[in-house]
């Protein structure tokens, strides 16, 4: 594994994020100090560090850059739920439909951030279902939890 800050290798991972998590994320990340891990062998990317944190990984089957708790706050994909789910999400449990109040920049298939009514992150989450699908059905799944988040209770 090697540690890279070369441009062409950092101008991939920024054209990879834009196409991810939208353009709105180059605007956030300019002017940081970007790292990125990459394997010398495949030139896969591993990991993406924004100012010495770890913000971004890749998952193993497709090389998606999955954020982690430190790279939240760069991406604007979320969904928002209902303060009663929040103990459930908290707990690891997948987000339902009827908890579900908005779903912002977000596809189904996309990796989301799951927020509660005040905009306090509970969990990461890969969004099943499309806004429509979530307002016209009456019980499913709307959200599969990834990680949940350590967050301080208001």
């Amino acid at each position: 594994m090697v540690r890279s800050r070369d441009p062409l290798i950092i101008e991939k991972v920024l054209g990879l994020l834009s196409y991810i998590y939208g353009n709105a994320i180059i605007e956030r990340l300019k002017g940081m100090d970007i790292e990125i891990d990459y394997n010398k062998l495949t030139g896969r990317i591993r990991h993406v560090y924004i100012n010495g944190e770890l913000a971004f990984t890749s998952r193993a089957s497709d090389g998606y850059l999955l954020p982690t708790s430190a790279g939240i706050k760069y991406v604007d994909n979320e969904v928002i739920i209902n303060d009663e789910a929040v103990k459930y999400v908290s707990k690891g449990m997948s987000v339902i439909v009827k908890s579900v109040l908005d779903v912002k920049n977000s596809a189904p298939g996309s990796e989301v951030v799951i927020k509660d009514s005040k905009g306090t992150p509970i969990a990461l989450g890969r969004l099943l279902l499309s806004l429509d699908e979530i307002k016209s059905l009456k019980r499913g799944i709307a959200v599969k939890v990834r990680k949940v988040l350590k967050f301080e209770k208001t």
